[in-house]
């Protein structure tokens, strides 16, 4: 898959599901484990092994615009504003934009997880792909169970452990 997207050659990030085993080499040299694939999920251009990277933003009082829903990078149509979302510690409470809404609530964290309630919108309509785009975001932050912070990006999970939502830091200058 990595080399089927022309980008042969460069390090990349994947996701997969697999297994490490024993290799048996050819006679003479040691054993070495090597993974096996099981079933591949994607690849992440331009992306590092998260894993390792520290949170270098803060949870709260951080504006975080929405990157990527369900694997699929946030589009916008021309003069539409992003989509984001700002936690502050003060009542556990959460603001933030659909892209066409806004939205505003509280959120809960705990060793049970991370959960946001009573979500409320503006009623603008909004049709077409940025009110599907839109509609997805809510369902992905009701979905939420728990939350990640890997370097400038929070990642948002689903019980299943899906990210269903990324988003990066975005810091006014």
């Amino acid at each position: 898959a990595y080399l089927a997207q022309g980008e042969g050659g460069r390090w990349v990030l994947a996701t997969l599901h697999g297994r490490f085993v024993m290799h048996e080499p050819e006679p003479g040299l040691a054993p070495r484990e090597a993974i096996v694939v099981e079933r591949f999920e994607r690849l992440w251009p331009g992306e590092t092994c998260a894993a390792d990277a520290p949170g270098t933003a803060d949870l709260l009082n951080t504006r975080w615009r929405l990157v990527e829903i369900d694997g699929r990078p946030v589009t916008l149509a021309a003069g539409q504003r992003e989509p984001f979302l700002q936690l502050s510690g003060e009542g556990n409470r959460v603001r933030g934009f659909g892209g066409c809404n806004g939205l505003s609530g509280h959120f809960e964290q705990g060793s049970d997880g991370f959960l946001f309630k009573a979500l409320a919108l503006t009623r603008r309509a909004c049709a077409g792909a940025a009110g599907a785009q839109e509609a997805s975001y809510l369902a992905a932050l009701q979905a939420t169970t728990s939350r990640q912070i890997v370097g400038d990006a929070l990642w948002l999970r689903d019980a299943q452990g899906r990210m269903r939502l990324r988003f990066e830091a975005l810091y006014l200058r």
